[in-house]
């Protein structure tokens, strides 16, 4: 079956499309029937939605299956869950969200946020929120680019409300060991923190889940 893909033109076995890929096994019942598309190079199928670096990234994929080590590269896992999650690939889509999330040295959140707002992955959103939250600098400009307006908005207000917390949490803390209540530890006062942000993350971001 000639596929084309940019200027490149690829010749992929139709067996393989319609068995992994919802997309194409309902092109080829609708479109396909009774045309000549497909049937040759001159009429190849287009898709023009498509780079050529991530349909060569799919065909690995597809024809050398998730133990091959070529498309383990971040670059090429990305481009494997754009291609799957546009042409409706699930076994692929899966294995690229599967190994990006166990990448080693692992995602930034701000990447996680990203590629989880683009292709649809909204798993990988809450704990890239409360890391955005947690962590003692404020967001870069850079940073700030790539998330867009309305998340860096509302990170910002998840921040201050988690900072503005922490302040009365540790007033708290020095008063009742000033009125000889007890001394909380600094492992108590960490656990609070972290589900303080949880909780800021659960409230401000609650229309995302």
């Amino acid at each position: 079956m000639p596929l084309q893909v940019e200027n490149c033109l690829f010749r992929v076995h139709r067996y393989f499309l319609e068995r992994d890929s919802t997309f194409f096994k309902d092109f080829f019942q609708r479109a396909l029937s009774g045309t000549g598309m497909g049937k040759t190079d001159d009429t190849a199928i287009r898709l023009p939605d498509v780079s050529r670096r991530e349909f060569e990234c799919l065909l690995h994929f597809l024809y050398h299956g998730a133990s091959n080590s070529q498309n383990d590269s971040i670059l090429n896992l990305v481009l494997l869950l754009s291609t799957s999650t546009s042409l409706a690939f699930p076994a692929a889509r899966t294995h690229a969200i599967a190994a990006l999330d166990s990448a080693s040295p692992p995602l930034d959140p701000v990447e996680r946020v990203f590629l989880a707002e683009k292709y649809g992955i909204p798993a990988w959103l809450r704990p890239a929120y409360v890391a955005l939250c947690a962590r003692a600098h404020p967001l870069e400009d850079s940073e700030a680019e790539v998330l867009g307006l309305q998340t860096t908005a509302r990170l910002a207000r998840a921040r201050e409300a988690v900072l503005a917390e922490k302040v009365e949490e540790w007033r708290r803390a020095v008063d009742r060991a000033q009125s000889g209540e007890g001394a909380v530890t600094k492992e108590d006062m960490e656990v609070r923190e972290a589900k303080l942000v949880e909780r800021v993350v659960d409230e401000i971001f609650a229309s995302d889940r």
